[in-house]
């Protein structure tokens, strides 16, 4: 009987520490302190211990007063999850699993947790977009070559997508975990944090997809410096990753055919002026037509020559000029020399307004050839002269008439003075 008292009256002294270190966590208005969690979690364990020993001794009144100090402390779960340390705790002590008062996260009826699901879920859906985006732009933004800008743009957002992406596996999670502990924020918030950011990077991806444009902007300029300095190589570089940003930017499909074409690349430089044609750039129009002039198709060079007459506005001396000068040459090959004749006497006359160092003298070259055709020996022998001393080569078509009046002047036995290529 002595034995039985004893009993009850030891386990009624560790209930009550019990509950003095339950009493210490639901009094405190503020957050807890680390002291007064272990306190009430130690506790819980000698309670453990002792009914572990003596549990056949326990009356029926100490299991519903331990019963209810364990509903107390579950109810004071969301306090002890968010001011405690429970995970380093455990992996320092090593509680059993049924000490479930080291556990109490999975009791936690945390109102942000219950969503966790949906919000991964969203997460998934925002990252698997990102890396769509990503895919589109990895084949975009290394047309020619991995430059700085190019390199952050792909690599940096590649980068952030995995690390969000490994937020949805354990280990990721635990270390995102660990990183708002860091941060001081609660580790509660792991799902919408990851939520919060994959939005961010699909924002950033669609703010990206509509820079796009822009970019190619930036590469066109580049390639524009680039062909201005002769630079070929570099042009097509540069008009090359411009036309991956934005297909539909026309004078880069322009540009990168005319530097096709110094290159010596035809077929490329068709291929480019073709894209270009939705642009209605009559300089498009004009190149496009002198390559099939060089093919001797005449219909379909003229055809682009006369709709090229038809857009270029009236003060765009070089295009207008190149446009008549072309016409009258295919006029000539399709032997229509009074036609020609009208457009190459038109050209010269439009040069003659412009300013010195601007004038060009291909149509004087061209016009040579009709006069000699209609017998005006003296005229030709003049207008190839005028042609030979002052002709600049705009592109490889362009030596052709420059060739033949100096073979006029020679074979008269005129001295037609030096060809200078003018830049």
């Amino acid at each position: 009987m002595t034995n039985v008292v004893n009993t009850t009256s030891q386990n009624s002294h560790i209930l009550n520490d019990y509950l003095q270190a339950l009493l210490a966590i639901e009094e405190t208005k503020s957050d807890l302190s680390p002291q007064q969690i272990l306190a009430v979690l130690l506790t819980r364990d000698a309670v453990h211990a002792e009914i572990m020993l003596k549990v056949a001794q326990i009356p029926p009144d100490e299991v519903t007063k331990l019963m209810e100090l364990d509903r107390r402390l579950k109810a004071q779960a969301n306090k002890i999850v968010k001011a405690g340390q429970l995970k380093d705790w455990r992996s320092s002590i090593h509680p059993p699993a049924e000490a479930w008062w080291w556990f109490l996260e999975s009791d936690e009826s945390d109102p942000w947790t219950r969503f966790d699901a949906i919000w991964d879920g969203l997460t998934t859906i925002n990252l698997t977009a990102v890396v769509s985006f990503l895919a589109t732009f990895s084949s975009q933004f290394i047309v020619s070559g991995l430059d700085l800008l190019t390199t952050f743009g792909l690599v940096g957002n590649g980068a952030i997508a995995l690390l969000v992406f490994g937020s949805l596996t354990q280990s990721g999670r635990e270390k995102l975990q660990k990183l708002l502990h860091q941060l001081k924020l609660p580790e509660r918030y792991c799902s919408e944090v990851s939520f919060g950011i994959s939005a961010l990077l699909l924002l950033g991806a669609i703010y990206l997809q509509n820079s796009l444009p822009q970019l190619g902007k930036y590469y066109y300029h580049l390639g524009l410096q680039s062909f201005a300095k002769a630079e070929f190589t570099e042009a097509k570089k540069d008009l090359k990753q411009a036309i991956a940003f934005d297909s539909g930017n026309f004078d880069a499909h322009l540009l990168l055919g005319k530097t096709y074409e110094n290159l010596e690349n035809l077929p490329n430089a068709r291929t480019h002026y073709m894209q270009a044609l939705p642009g209605n750039n009559a300089e498009t129009y004009n190149n496009l037509g002198r390559l099939y002039l060089g093919d001797q198709d005449y219909l379909t060079a003229e055809s682009f020559f006369l709709r090229g007459l038809d857009l270029v506005k009236a003060d765009n001396f070089p295009i207008r000029y190149s446009l008549l000068t072309n016409l009258g040459w295919v006029e000539i090959e399709q032997n229509r020399y009074s036609q020609a004749r009208k457009n190459l006497v038109s050209a010269i006359a439009l040069n003659q307004k412009q300013p010195s160092n601007q004038q060009r003298w291909e149509a004087n070259c061209i016009f040579a050839k009709v006069l000699e055709i209609k017998k005006d020996r003296k005229s030709a022998i003049a207008q190839s002269t005028t042609c030979v001393n002052n002709a600049s080569s705009y592109t490889t078509f362009d030596y052709r008439w420059v060739i033949l009046a100096r073979r006029r002047l020679e074979s008269v036995g005129t001295e037609g003075g030096n060809f200078k290529q003018k830049r």
